[in-house]
């Protein structure tokens, strides 16, 4: 089911925060008043011709991500899956694959999935070598030896932007196969 609602509040403005917020109060009197299961997804707010349209394209692949990442959750909001959102219209497409290039050869030679892990952890951590080897419970040390080990696996230099924007975007591809 599909749901249209004012977008703008009584002020004439956008405010994400005050859908989320009735989105998560919506849930949670459903939750208290039966049994009925349900899903919402908050998409994008636009303005101008087929603004209604786009708003709810990006609420439909909002849902499909977010059932996708976290299919214990209630509630998928836009804002907050953006980017995995608009990287979707990639998918199956030449662009998608050649993304995805880098990381199938890390994949082929990381056979246990720790170089993929640690490179997960790496991005999830900002980059920053101390926070990632702490929640990875390894030696700094180890940790540049596999971020190393994923440069000369990827052919990538980790320490380019655009190198690490690449695999960045590969990681968030290959979560939505």
């Amino acid at each position: 089911m599909v749901v249209l609602k004012p977008a703008l509040n009584s002020f004439g403005r956008w405010d994400a925060d005050d859908h989320v917020r009735r989105v998560e109060q919506l849930i949670a009197r459903m939750k208290e008043n039966g049994q009925l299961r349900f899903r919402v997804a908050l998409g994008n707010f636009f303005t101008g011709p087929g603004s209604i349209a786009r708003s709810y394209r990006t609420a439909r692949t909002t849902m499909m991500v977010g059932k996708q990442r976290m299919p214990e959750s209630r509630s998928y909001f836009y804002q907050d899956l953006m980017l995995p959102v608009l990287l979707d219209s990639l998918r199956g497409g030449w662009q998608a694959n050649e993304l995805a290039r880098p990381l199938a050869r890390l994949k082929a030679m990381d056979n246990n999935g720790l170089l993929r892990r640690t490179l997960q952890a790496w991005f999830r951590h900002n980059v920053q070598p101390l926070a990632t080897s702490k929640a990875l419970f390894i030696h700094r040390n180890t940790l540049e030896y596999r971020l190393n080990r994923i440069s000369e696996l990827t052919g990538l230099d980790l320490g380019s932007f655009d190198d690490r924007l690449l695999l960045y975007i590969a990681l968030q591809l290959d979560e939505q196969r």
